[in-house]
């Protein structure tokens, strides 16, 4: 994803995608990119609407119903990978497991106070981020600033809403085709690279030592 923001999406400072894990890129001063994982989302929220027999809280409508729990989001904010360094990834396991014995320990409370609770969470850790990004390499931020969210998430009113209220810089949702085919079109677009043996994996986001050339060209058969 962090090669198909800094090409084909260069004008946006930041980008977030909110997945079932939310992640982010950000284009640095000297051309570089980094990007990594933040921490759950849509796992951690579709899993509570599940329990209210929803596929997923539409809009956020539920969650912005709720009232912040602060044991509860002290808990969600607590887990040792938040304060990592990046380059840094998350596994849908993790967030599970640890996301979900965090919410076990606050069975009694409604389930609209622990949806509220976690797009307080997903909020507050992607604001932090952008704060961290900003300090540890040196970028200055501006209204001007623009982070562009895309992924199931960013169909979260309620979500866009508290980030924006919580993040330094200006938030920007694009039209829905954009939201719901992004991860293809980077898909596609590392394809293109891998073709012209170009770069399509890089190391600032992978930790590796070097930029690599990923993926294998498979030629059909002749008739």
């Amino acid at each position: 994803m962090p090669i198909c923001d800094k090409i084909l999406f260069a004008e946006h400072r930041f980008c977030l995608n909110i997945g079932g894990i939310a992640n982010i890129s950000c284009k640095l001063p000297n051309g570089n990119i980094i990007g990594y994982d933040i921490c759950g989302a849509n796992l951690v929220l579709n899993r509570l609407a599940n329990d209210l027999n929803l596929k997923y809280d539409e809009n956020g409508s539920i969650a912005a119903s709720g009232i912040l729990h602060e044991p509860l989001l002290n808990g969600m904010n607590a887990p040792h990978y938040f304060a990592r360094p990046y380059p840094k990834s998350l596994s849908a396991g993790w967030v599970r497991k640890s996301m979900g014995g965090i919410l076990a320990k606050h069975k009694e409370l409604p389930t609209a106070d622990k949806l509220c609770t976690t797009v307080e969470h997903i909020a507050m850790q992607v604001a932090r981020e952008i704060n961290h990004i900003a300090q540890q390499e040196h970028i200055d931020l501006s209204p001007d600033t623009t982070m562009l969210v895309t992924g199931g998430g960013a169909l979260n009113t309620y979500l866009i809403d508290r980030i924006a209220a919580l993040a330094p810089v200006r938030v920007v949702v694009p039209d829905s085709q954009t939201i719901e085919f992004k991860e293809a079109l980077a898909m596609a677009f590392i394809g293109v690279l891998r073709i012209r043996q170009q770069t399509n994996c890089l190391s600032a986001v992978t930790g590796a030592d070097s930029d690599v050339i990923g993926g294998a060209i498979y030629q059909a058969l002749p008739r």
